[in-house]
């Protein structure tokens, strides 16, 4: 018998794209039969929590406590909101707004769950039924035989044993009707996407509501927020924001959960430890980097503040901060411990280890004057502007890393100032000389982790090669001399000095004092800026 049939499977490549995988993915992400239970643990939580930085920690100990669901059916309409109303009494119109909130993003996701479903079920379900029949139906039609007796028209119906095969015919209507079934799933991935972009602009929109209201996103038991689709939609989205030209609202809203999720693991700091990341968050952490590259983080670094007005530099400089932030936090195993499972970790790494690798890349494979080597600096500034904006620290090694990136970048790069080993650069007028601000950053993240930079600093060898350097910024470079000479951050009043690192920094700094001072080639030939660095050490030869 003729091959007339086509699976789901063939539908979706032939339209190339895939609604019913779409379907079964989102309803998974979704999970509707686990919502009931974590609405009513919300409900609960809401009338025991003091207050709305609370509200997540309680919910995640009810849903600990309870074990899972408890049997009874999600409350809806009405009902959800006056139970919630009722255990909120006394809790403030903060915790009201932000059970509100939880309850519409709850409501979005199963609503949005339910489209989805439906368009599967009661129309591209039908329709490939549809295409099947018909198909099957066509073939009968015109492999039958017929003929006219007396003006009455008369059909040979054969046997499916007995029926002449007719391959090329089967062929034809086949691929006919699976084009027509394509057109029905692209038409029906269209519409699901559609839906299920608008409820995730919609979920991050509540995000920022819910940021301002106290309540931290990445908390609790309620992980829409942080599912790996969520975080792809969020890198997406951010890509596609800088490709336009960098909204800064935009680029805030697609890096709120990010942000909310740095602000938590730093939350306790300045008594404990940043805190690990949960299997939710280590997963939106990756999924989001692995859908960025190198490029895509130095056009955000690279924005210009200069021109805005003071609400979107802020909304700049936050979302900067967030991807900083969630840079380190990739770089801090302590902070995102490594699961040999996690599906995108390496992905995630190559989004920014380009800017890390010493002694090979573009900055030292294309010499100092030529277009390729300012176009790599140009893009390790951006890079290093991420996280001059970064909170979290990374961890010994990777702090120790940037560390020395910055140093071998800084000296590469001060080579463009040197005529008597690259005279040919001079050829060039002065306005193309790229200055190295990006070591700078980099050296400001490494100092983060404090006591490595204490370890740094206390080894001549690395404070020679850190002042014997000249900056065009030496903001960053001040920003790690002050924290790697104190046992404690040094904006907090109770900072101590340390010893041994503030010791060989000064003894540095004695023996590099023209460098210091901004006399060298560098000063000569481009731009030195060192009165903060000037300002740290003079704070320490006061102490």
């Amino acid at each position: 018998m003729a091959e007339l049939t086509f699976s789901r499977d063939e539908v979706e490549t032939a339209a190339e794209v895939g609604p019913w995988r779409l379907q079964r993915e989102f309803s998974s992400e979704i999970d509707p039969d686990d919502m009931g239970d974590t609405a009513r643990v919300y409900q609960r939580a809401a009338g025991e929590a003091a207050d709305t930085g609370e509200l997540a920690e309680r919910a995640t100990e009810i849903a600990e406590d309870s074990g899972g669901a408890d049997g009874a059916t999600l409350v809806d309409g009405g009902q959800r909101d006056g139970r919630t109303a009722a255990e909120l009494a006394g809790n403030g119109e903060d915790m009201d707004r932000v059970s509100r909130y939880l309850d519409r993003a709850m409501r979005a996701a199963e609503d949005t769950e339910v489209d989805v479903r439906s368009m599967i079920v009661d129309y591209l379900e039908l329709r490939y039924a549809e295409h099947l029949a018909s198909a099957e139906a066509e073939y009968q039609r015109r492999t039958n035989l017929s003929y006219f007796v007396g003006g009455e028209r008369q059909t040979v119906e054969y046997t499916d044993e007995a029926r002449p095969d007719e391959p090329a015919i089967a062929a034809e209507i086949r691929s006919r009707y699976l084009g027509f079934a394509a057109e029905d799933a692209q038409y029906a991935h269209f519409s699901m996407t559609s839906d299920i972009d608008e409820y995730r602009r919609l979920l991050t929109q509540y995000g920022q509501e819910l940021d301002e209201l106290g309540y931290d996103v990445t908390a609790g038991p309620l992980t829409l927020w942080t599912s790996p689709e969520m975080a792809r939609y969020a890198a997406e989205g951010l890509r596609e924001t800088l490709t336009l030209g960098g909204d800064p609202e935009l680029v805030e809203f697609y890096t709120e959960t990010l942000r909310a999720m740095a602000d938590d693991v730093m939350a306790n700091v300045a008594t404990a430890d940043p805190r690990s990341l949960s299997v939710s968050e280590s997963r939106y952490l990756e999924e989001f980097f692995a859908a960025l590259d190198p490029a895509t983080l130095a056009a955000l670094g690279n924005l210009p503040a200069d021109g805005l007005s003071e609400e979107d530099a802020t909304r700049l400089a936050r979302g900067q901060s967030a991807v900083g932030d969630g840079v380190m936090m990739l770089l801090n195993t302590d902070i995102n411990v490594p699961d040999p499972e996690a599906p995108h970790r390496n992905d995630a790494l190559r989004a920014f280890t380009p800017y890390l690798a010493q002694l090979d890349g573009p900055l030292f494979e294309n010499e100092p004057d030529s277009a390729e080597f300012r176009e790599a600096l140009t893009n390790y500034n951006g890079f290093g502007e991420l996280l001059t904006h970064a909170t979290v620290p990374a961890d010994d090694g990777s702090s120790r890393r940037l560390a020395e990136t910055a140093l071998t970048v800084q000296e590469r790069s001060s080579e463009q100032y040197r005529p008597d080993t690259f005279p040919w650069v001079f050829d060039s007028a002065p306005d193309d000389i790229v200055e190295n601000t990006g070591s700078g950053g980099l050296l400001s993240g490494a100092g983060r982790n404090q006591d490595t930079a204490n370890d740094l600093l206390s080894d001549s060898d690395f404070t020679d090669r850190l002042l014997g350097r000249q900056w065009g910024d030496s903001a960053g470079v001040a920003d790690f001399v002050g924290r790697g000479t104190t046992h404690r951050p040094p904006e907090l009043d109770n900072g101590v000095v340390y010893g041994p690192a503030r010791d060989a920094v000064l003894a540095a700094a004695d023996d590099h004092e023209d460098q210091v001072a901004g006399s060298g080639h560098q000063a000569e030939y481009g731009h030195v800026d060192h009165p903060e660095l000037r300002d740290v050490l003079d704070g320490l030869r006061d102490r």
